[in-house]
């Protein structure tokens, strides 16, 4: 999938530059944020019954980070926004690209689904096509998720995220 994304940026005709300008706000990594939202994450898990969580840019940022060690990502960041969800990272393969993108999350039928609204590498959008194989690919990968929560809402605001659902 990785090889096909930049075979189709390198051979595209499509000169569109596009950035995705982050908040004026550093995301930082640290492991107790990254712990915390783990240890919160667990014991929301662990009990069944209605669910409600709620989760910072910093812990989201800290988690992914230290948890995606073993993929070829650097130094990723998430923004949370009004009703959106920014992310940027450097991908550790050929040159190093920088990848941003932004997508809205809602619930349907009791689970996460992803809106990929745009995704650039080195500042250039990619495909409508390719980004909407990624979307399905990722909706695809949360329908199948063993996650034993339903999903009802998702409200994303400046610097955090609600989770709402029940656990079963």
């Amino acid at each position: 999938m990785l090889l096909s994304v930049l075979a189709l940026i390198g051979c595209g005709r499509s000169s569109h530059h596009a950035s995705i300008a982050p908040p004026p706000r550093e995301a930082k990594v640290s492991e107790a944020a990254a712990r915390h939202l783990g240890d919160r994450i667990s014991a929301a898990l662990g009990e069944r019954g209605p669910l409600r969580l709620t989760v910072t840019e910093e812990e989201l940022t800290s988690y992914l980070a230290l948890n995606s060690q073993s993929l070829p990502l650097r130094d990723i960041t998430v923004w949370l926004t009004q009703g959106h969800i920014c992310f940027a990272a450097q991908l550790d393969v050929w040159g190093r690209p920088k990848v941003q993108g932004q997508l809205g999350l809602t619930c349907s039928q009791g689970k996460l689904q992803v809106q990929l609204q745009v995704v650039t590498v080195d500042g250039r959008s990619l495909p409508r096509l390719l980004l909407a194989s990624m979307e399905q690919a990722a909706n695809d990968a949360l329908m199948d998720a063993q996650v034993p929560v339903r999903f009802e809402q998702v409200v994303v605001t400046e610097g955090s995220a609600l989770i709402v659902g029940s656990v079963r």
